[in-house]
């Protein structure tokens, strides 16, 4: 039996089956590109999920890494840890100024925030406990935040539901006005819907629910658990929408591969969360906060971010060709580096046939083909997968 069909038998006999793996083991990675087992090289598309921004085996991380682990790895928020607080300092000077929560992943980021909406709905006279989210959607995978999620496919076989929310059509100022009143507590959204197909939202859209949440003392949480840490072009897709948001919630590329989220709370409302209503073990650990530390040092850079909106331009205008190309293909959207080829037909082999071209992405929504490369790519690395994605068309 080969090494790769070992491990497939040892999944199957040991791991819960709740993935749907790619035929593949992987064995390294260094910069933009992974070997599997038989030294087969992949050029990274999807970066871990958004998680692997800078790559793999990034110098000044692992440099990080072996400092870190010769003095704490864990000692628990039973103490002050300098790397966490340097960290807290940063993303409130880089966000709205707020305090931090730091927690294990997105969904815990987003437990977090939907636990702290119910504590402000709680505080008024008459008990604001609904909150808003909207279809397509998607916020992480506890029994909260699958109901937070507007994706029924999520939720089924969770039942009963968790939760009061209200699921509202994005970019629908009629529909949604008709939703905000004095018992909603919070409006939950993503700026732009990576589970939900990478559906953008509209400025107006986001601007009119802003305007409302402030005259409505609703609070205004952004799920930015895909979209930050330059994946837009800048640091947090809402400083895009000239906005700034009550609650941010983070994740994925916050330390570069570690499990690592966090809630940013503005000041004038954190107060709420007192000691012993909400915590995490590991959350926020020292070395993780080190290396976050560090990558939020290296992405929140001018010249760092520029290169992102400069690269994500070229690769835009080669999506826009293929889009031209192919009439099976409908629609190009995204932004930054994070686009979407809505298609015709279901992508899921598209998937397969461009892994066996060396090429790593993913298929949502059953017909949106998903590009998350690391923010380091150049253009040879563009070119490098148009060319895959060119030739799989080609022959469909």
């Amino acid at each position: 039996m080969s090494q790769f069909s070992e491990l497939i038998k040892k999944e199957k006999q040991f791991v819960i089956q709740t993935y749907s793996r790619y035929p593949v083991a992987l064995k390294k990675g260094d910069g933009v590109y992974v070997w599997d087992l038989n030294n087969k090289k992949y050029l990274d598309f999807l970066s871990g999920i958004t998680v692997n921004n800078l790559g793999y085996n990034h110098k000044q991380i692992g440099k990080v890494i072996k400092e870190s682990v010769g003095d704490l790895i864990h000692t628990s928020n039973l103490f002050y840890l300098k790397p966490q607080l340097r960290l807290a300092e940063k993303l409130s000077k880089c966000t709205n100024k707020g305090k931090v929560f730091f927690a294990n992943s997105g969904a815990e980021a987003n437990e977090a925030a939907i636990k702290f909406a119910r504590a402000y709905g709680n505080q008024f006279k008459k008990a604001r406990k609904k909150i808003i989210t909207l279809k397509n959607s998607f916020h992480g995978r506890t029994l909260a935040t699958i109901f937070a999620t507007g994706q029924k496919k999520y939720q089924k076989g969770f039942q009963p539901k968790v939760g009061n929310y209200i699921y509202a059509d994005a970019n629908n100022i009629t529909k949604i006005k008709k939703f905000l009143k004095d018992d909603v507590a919070a409006v939950l959204i993503e700026l732009i819907q990576g589970e939900g197909g990478v559906n953008k939202l509209d400025p107006d859209f986001v601007r009119f629910l802003y305007s409302e949440c402030k005259k409505k003392k609703i609070l205004f949480m952004v799920d930015e658990i895909q979209t930050g840490y330059g994946r837009t072009g800048k640091l947090f897709a809402f400083q895009h929408y000239n906005i700034v948001p009550d609650v941010i919630t983070m994740a994925k590329a916050m330390a570069n591969g570690f499990p690592m989220g966090a809630m940013v709370v503005k000041k004038e409302v954190a107060g709420l969360f007192k000691p012993g209503m909400h915590a995490s073990t590991f959350g926020g650990g020292y070395l993780i906060s080190a290396v976050a530390e560090k990558v939020l040092d290296i992405i929140n850079n001018k010249k760092f971010l520029k290169d992102v909106r400069v690269i994500s331009e070229y690769f835009h205008k080669k999506l826009l060709a293929i889009e031209k190309k192919y009439d099976f293909v409908l629609q190009c959207k995204g932004m930054g580096l994070m686009y979407g080829l809505k298609m015709k037909c279901n992508c899921s082999k598209v998937v397969q046939d461009l892994l066996k071209q060396g090429l790593i992405t993913n298929c949502v929504q059953n017909n949106v083909l998903r590009f998350l490369p690391p923010l380091i790519i150049q253009k040879k690395h563009v070119d490098e997968a148009v060319e895959k994605i060119d030739s799989v068309f080609f022959s469909l």
